[in-house]
């Protein structure tokens, strides 16, 4: 990456990271860390709950909800979990 690109990119993550961007994300946070909860609970008694599964969710339910102003949705978006998932896996199995 160019400095300038660089650059670009270190004022559009300060930006996103000031306290008042977050502030103003901390709704729809909350509206993903809630459907997180529901998740939970509706799992029965005894059942199992798949962590990774939920966690992959709901940080996609951030990102989406903060970033594209709609909940995710993995009947629409089952894509994108699928290329997270693929991208994770990829990147985990280098030698580091």
């Amino acid at each position: 990456m160019s400095p300038a690109a660089q650059g670009a990119a270190s004022r559009v993550q300060n930006e996103f990271f000031k306290l008042s961007a977050v502030a103003a994300m901390l709704p729809e946070m909350l509206k993903a860390a809630k459907n997180l909860l529901g998740s939970i609970a509706a799992t029965p008694e005894g059942g199992e709950v798949d962590m990774s599964a939920l966690i992959y969710n709901t940080t996609l339910d951030v990102l989406f909800r903060t970033v594209f102003s709609e909940p995710f949705d993995l009947a629409k978006h089952g894509q994108v979990l699928q290329t997270v998932k693929t991208l994770n896996s990829d990147r985990s199995s280098r030698p580091r």
